[in-house]
Formats: C-alpha cells, structure tokens, sequence
C-alpha cells in the first residue's frame, strides 16, 4: 500500500546529484516515494525512476495510462507477487498518483541516533 505521507531520513535537497536529479523531477520523485516504500529496488533504481518518468510521460501525451501499461513500462509481469503484493494490484494503486489525482505528501525527519 502507498502511503500518504512518507517520512525520509535525509535531505534530498543536499544530497548527491543523481537523488536530487529525482527529487526535481516530479514524477521520478513520486515512482521513487512510491515504489522504495514498498518494494526493495536494486542499484541503478534513481537513474531508472528517471528512465520511467521520461518514457511514461511519452505514453501519456499519445494516450490515457492504464494500470496494465504502467506495469509493463515499469517492467512487471502479470500475476507475479512481490512482498505479497500482485503487482497488477499495486500498479492500480499507483495510476492515480501518476495521473496527478492523488498526491504523497513528505516529511523529511532527521533524527539523531545515540551511539
């Protein structure tokens, strides 16, 4: 489930360049808020979400976005679970997000652990 706020433990504003590179993308920033909060991703997954972005807005000025098409873009398969999860279901789950209509709103919480 994509949460409606999530909290990062650090300041995408100062940290490296391909993180912020995502975080000034509005749509690389919310398929890396909503995939990483659910889903363990691989090295490489920044430069991917920025991938996505560019491919799924080419998509979306031919034609309405599907949830079928976000999880073939996004290179699922379907009826194959991760974590549990369909990923068809979870695709369903991040449409809207993509399309605009729903928002995931950020906290960044810094906490300082004692040693």
């Amino acid at each position: 489930m994509i949460p409606k706020v999530l909290t990062l433990n650090f300041n995408p504003e100062t940290a490296g360049d391909e993180i912020r590179k995502v975080f000034d993308d509005d749509l690389a920033r919310l398929l890396w808020l909503a995939i990483k909060s659910s889903h363990v991703v691989a090295r490489g997954f920044n430069a991917g979400c920025l991938r996505y972005a560019e491919t799924l807005r080419r998509i979306m000025e031919e034609k309405p976005l599907t949830a079928e098409r976000l999880l073939l873009t996004l290179g699922g398969v379907p009826g194959h679970g991760i974590l549990g999860l369909n990923e068809l279901a979870f695709a369903t789950e991040l449409l809207p997000f993509v399309n605009g209509t729903k928002k995931i709103g950020l906290k960044i919480g810094l906490e300082i652990i004692p040693r």
